[in-house]
């Protein structure tokens, strides 16, 4: 479901509801996406949630629209923005009550072994959209995993 909030003849909100998910049901009441324009501040605000055992994490991206400059008018807003990812992603595995500890890019982080199967590899691809061949295992002995797919693995490192 699409839901657009105007004001006047200007839509100043979008809010996608429903996503397709990659474990569990479609849940027809998430709030999946929403975009809101600040029309005074040419502010577009993008909120993706992702849902964590039926409680919402919110990811906030912004962008600025720049009508005045030719094709490209939208542009992202960078400061803070891969420290917002960086929490979005610790409070996802964390909890909400989880604080991203200061992690030294030297440090070396281990967790349990775990297995990557086809089947969850396929799935993964399905729901992102990957269609090459070498993340199929109709086709191949030897399943390839795309980068993406770390994320999934690094779910189980624990500090």
């Amino acid at each position: 479901m699409i839901v657009i909030s105007s004001s006047g003849s200007s839509p100043h909100s979008i809010t996608l509801y429903d996503a397709a998910r990659l474990y569990g049901g479609h849940k027809p009441a998430f709030k999946a996406v929403e975009i809101r324009y600040q029309p005074l501040l040419k502010l577009i605000d993008v909120t993706i949630y992702e849902d964590r055992q039926d409680v919402s994490v919110p990811l906030i991206l912004q962008f600025e629209y720049k009508p005045s400059m030719g094709s490209t008018v939208i542009y992202k807003l960078a400061e803070g923005r891969n420290k917002q990812i960086k929490e979005f992603y610790w409070k996802l595995w964390y909890g909400d009550g989880a604080i991203l500890p200061d992690i030294d890019i030297q440090e070396v982080l281990t967790g349990l072994e775990i297995t990557i199967d086809a089947i969850s590899v396929e799935k993964l691809c399905t729901v992102m959209g990957k269609l090459d061949e070498s993340f199929k295992s109709a086709r191949n002995m030897d399943v390839k995993a795309p980068m993406d797919f770390a994320i999934v693995t690094g779910w189980q490192v624990r500090f």
